[in-house]
């Protein structure tokens, strides 16, 4: 029998599927050698969609608690916790064990701290590309772990269950994370939160504004709206609806041939320039270029000049078209 050398005989692999967007992980405890020599099948399997891994270390875990969220690892590290706690009695007296035993206790005290933090989202923004023109996360993982992680690692090993590679490793995982996001970043895909509701997903963008979902692009979209009506002028919102208005009795009077064509050009003019005067003046305001009065910008005057305009070449537009009707 092929001894495979997993501490405790167990082990945590899994396999990646980019392109169905799957991920598919092994675990078994105490019984490493006698599944992978197919001698008995006493293993865990499961499927999931491709990230699940990854956001599993998105919040302040500790250990062994019933209150985290279920995720395929850390029920994995629960039983095997459960089961060298039972073994570990008598390994001070062998030196390989307990060497074993304090390098797996020093790796479960740095899995509490979270990966998927502000500070990685941060961090991921600046990745840049390496000599292979590749993204890497050795430099992100350096920052969650700079007394952990190294630049060799042994800690993870190919193996082959039917005719699938699985990246396996028995307690080593945060070189397991490395080669799980180093996938991802080779496949352009990027563990990002939802800029609207927060949930973690896979994005084709390291940096900039991300949405996880249709109804997120449009519940967004509706909040920009109301944000951008929200911040404008009386007299901004008064242009906005002359401009809706006039726009649609254009399209409609264009739609049933009740105006010329040399009519309709002449009214698109007309609401081409409200749109022109109304971009100078609401420009001029935000840049405080208004009159003064004993070195006071007069707003109260620069505004009602500017409801004038806007009132005035509304009223211009009722003229002409009405105009072009009759003489249609």
């Amino acid at each position: 029998m092929v001894k495979y050398h997993f501490f405790m005989n167990s082990f945590f692999a899994l396999s990646l599927d980019t392109y169905n967007k799957k991920e598919y992980i092994i675990r078994c405890v105490g019984y490493a050698d006698e599944y992978l020599n197919k001698r008995i099948n006493k293993a865990c399997t499961e499927s999931r969609e491709l990230g699940e891994l990854i956001f599993d270390f998105s919040s302040t875990m500790e250990l062994f608690s019933t209150e985290n969220r279920y995720n395929a690892l850390f029920d994995y590290l629960t039983e095997y916790y459960n089961l060298i706690e039972d073994n570990k009695s008598g390994w001070y007296y062998d030196d390989d064990l307990y060497e074993e035993h304090e390098a797996y206790c020093e790796y479960m005290n740095y899995l509490k701290c979270p990966i998927l933090s502000e500070n990685f989202f941060d961090a991921q923004k600046h990745l840049s590309l390496n000599q292979r023109h590749q993204y890497s996360s050795y430099d992100l993982l350096k920052q969650c772990y700079p007394d952990i992680l190294s630049g060799v690692s042994n800690g993870i090993r190919v193996i082959y269950i039917g005719d699938s590679p699985y990246i396996a490793t028995d307690f080593r995982v945060i070189d397991l994370l490395g080669f799980y996001l180093d996938k991802l970043y080779e496949k352009g895909l990027f563990p990002r939160s939802c800029m609207s509701c927060g949930s973690l997903f896979l994005s084709g963008k390291k940096n900039g504004d991300v949405l996880c979902s249709a109804d997120c692009r449009k519940k967004k979209k509706s909040q920009n709206t109301m944000a951008y009506y929200g911040r404008l002028s009386e007299n901004e919102v008064l242009y906005n609806n002359i401009y809706r208005k006039w726009k649609q009795r254009i399209g409609r009077a264009e739609e049933k041939h009740t105006i010329s064509e040399d009519g309709i050009e002449k009214l698109n003019q007309g609401l081409n320039y409200l749109t022109h005067i109304n971009r100078t003046r609401a420009n001029e305001r935000k840049m405080g270029n208004v009159k003064e009065i004993n070195g006071i910008p007069d707003y109260v005057s620069f505004d009602s000049d500017y409801k004038h305009f806007l009132t005035s070449q509304d009223e211009y537009l009722y003229q002409l078209f009405n105009s072009l009707i009759q003489d249609k």
